[in-house]
């Protein structure tokens, strides 16, 4: 075995069952590191050794899960096969959209056939159900990454955007 890849229970919560493992007195658990990273969505993560084996713990939330694992999961998947990992490339927004300062907010988007990415939405939805449906995913085919100073996208930002390649969702 590799790699333990976990989704869930990595919180402070009474049934953060994850975390409690985590937390133990266990020889076999080493070099254990439980953060709140400044990304949104995906804040609750945790890397350790479990029997000589690096563990990743995401955190719950399905598109919480997602971004995570796109953002720090996929990356080490790639080294550990002797690849390189996929990097972000530059794209401007097609749209204009609210980002909540403070952390990195990582938004599914779909590029435009002008190259120019926006809002991936769950079908049907709003701007109040947007990105952070897992529905929305169903529709991007890459994550852009919002630096935490910005509280509003601007149309034709720049934006480091991060291609998932996936065999599904609206391709590029």
């Amino acid at each position: 075995m590799d790699l333990v890849v976990t989704t869930g229970g990595v919180s402070a919560g009474a049934s953060d069952v994850v975390r409690a493992v985590l937390d133990a007195d266990d020889a076999r658990l080493a070099e254990v590191d439980v953060a709140a990273v400044a990304v949104r969505p995906g804040r609750p993560q945790a890397l350790a050794r479990w029997r000589g084996v690096p563990w990743v713990a995401l955190p719950g939330n399905p598109v919480s899960a997602f971004v995570s694992f796109a953002l720090f999961v996929r990356p080490a998947l790639a080294v550990l096969a002797g690849r390189e990992p996929a990097r972000p490339v530059l794209r401007a927004a097609a749209e204009a959209w609210p980002s909540p300062p403070g952390r990195t907010h990582v938004v599914p988007v779909r590029t435009l056939p002008s190259g120019a990415v926006a809002r991936a939405t769950a079908p049907g939805a709003d701007d109040r159900t947007g990105g952070h449906a897992t529905s929305a995913l169903l529709g991007a085919d890459a994550l852009a990454l919002v630096p935490p100073d910005v509280e509003k996208v601007e149309a034709g930002d720049e934006l480091d955007v991060l291609p998932l390649d996936l065999p599904f969702g609206a391709g590029a």
